[in-house]
């Protein structure tokens, strides 16, 4: 079987942190922190490349999403089961403060969960999947930080489709593209499907809307260069879409096959520069693939049986980097951080993060005491 040229070693396990499912796991647009969030409330970062703490911030419900300001200013916006984003800032001793978005949704709802935020390349757009609905914000331009982005306009649900009438849209990923100049948003459905709206129209202006094969599906993941789209099908595994125009449906080109046992999401992200697809599992058998050849497989080991939910990848220089999170673990939850281009070794390097971890302002990775901070 014809294997992906490029091979990764884990550097690290990540245990004794969180005590409940991992939702999200996001690296930094600068790479050097990795970020997470869980079922237990906790938001970590860690220094992927020593494998070590840096901050834990206590959120006092379920982290249900994390986005980071892509300008690098080292701000991490924090979205919650209660329906609030809060957010914190690196480079501040930790903790900046909260908001409330000025966020309308669905009254029938008390608390509606915040299912996914995105932030546009320039930082100024904000999209969040709040509820039953899709909100669009933009920046305020006064840099208050308890009301930072102003609303423009909400999507309240996706185009009709055909033996849903009665089912209720529930967005759960939103992503920004920029194609021609225009800022376009994908917004993903449980049941309804993925719709591409053009954000700068002051209503809903949906280009194209590309129909579920399955009752459900998973949240997509887009490639680095806009042109492939890959989702879980929830039948018989991951679908890889040619996204060739903004205005047409996606094409479905082929399809990473695996024996879906158990009714769980799975999520999937590009790797190596858009070359592979990593894929997450129900069973523990984690694997990255050519986009191109369906049989090209290499494992990223992990326990028998283990769920993985949560992945995230990031390249700095020549050195590309990858996390995976457990879910339904309880107190055994762990990450691990692998590193590309390693000479394998027997065994990997297991860390407990209650341990001392290292200050990244430095670049000397001078020893500091962890910084804790709740809300």
């Amino acid at each position: 079987m014809q294997k992906p040229t490029i091979s990764y070693s884990c550097t690290s396990t990540l245990n004794a942190c969180h005590t409940d499912s991992i939702n999200v796991l996001a690296f930094s647009p600068c790479g050097k922190y990795l970020a997470s969030g869980a079922d237990d409330g906790v938001v970590y970062i860690f220094n992927p490349r020593q494998g070590a703490k840096f901050m834990k911030v206590v959120a006092h419900h379920a982290v249900t999403t994390l986005a980071w300001d892509p300008t690098g200013n080292g701000r991490l916006y924090v979205g919650r089961e209660d329906g609030q984003v809060v957010f914190l800032d690196i480079h501040d001793s930790g903790l900046s403060g909260s908001f409330k978005l000025p966020i309308t949704s669905d009254k029938s709802e008390s608390k509606p969960a915040i299912r996914a935020l995105a932030l546009d390349h320039s930082g100024t757009h904000l999209a969040v999947a709040k509820g039953r609905a899709v909100v669009l914000l933009q920046s305020n331009g006064c840099h208050d930080q308890h009301v930072p982005f102003a609303e423009r306009r909400t999507i309240l649900s996706p185009p009709a489709v055909e033996g849903l009438s009665d089912e209720i849209p529930v967005p759960h990923s939103v992503q920004f593209l920029t194609y021609d100049g225009d800022i376009l948003l994908i917004v993903s459905y449980l049941c309804h499907g993925i719709i591409c709206v053009d954000s700068a129209q002051p209503r809903e202006a949906v280009r194209w809307h590309l129909v579920p094969p399955s009752y459900r599906m998973g949240r997509p993941a887009i490639s680095p260069d806009q042109t492939l789209l890959a989702v879980f099908n929830c039948l018989d595994g991951f679908d890889m879409y040619s996204m060739g125009s903004t205005v047409e449906i996606p094409q479905l080109l082929h399809t990473f096959r695996l024996q879906v046992t158990k009714n769980i999401l799975l999520p999937a992200v590009f790797i190596n520069d858009g070359k592979s697809i990593l894929l997450g599992s129900a069973n523990g058998f984690v694997f990255f693939s050519s986009i191109r050849n369906t049989a090209s497989k290499r494992e990223l080991p992990h326990s028998r049986g283990d769920i993985i939910q949560a992945l995230a990848y990031h390249r700095i220089g020549s050195v590309h980097y990858v996390a995976t999170g457990t879910s339904e673990k309880g107190v055994d939850t762990y990450i691990k951080i692998w590193k590309a281009g390693l000479p394998s070794r027997k065994g990997s390097r297991h860390l407990s993060v209650s341990s001392a971890s290292h200050d990244w302002m430095n670049n000397n990775f001078a020893r500091t005491p962890t910084k804790n901070a709740a809300w």
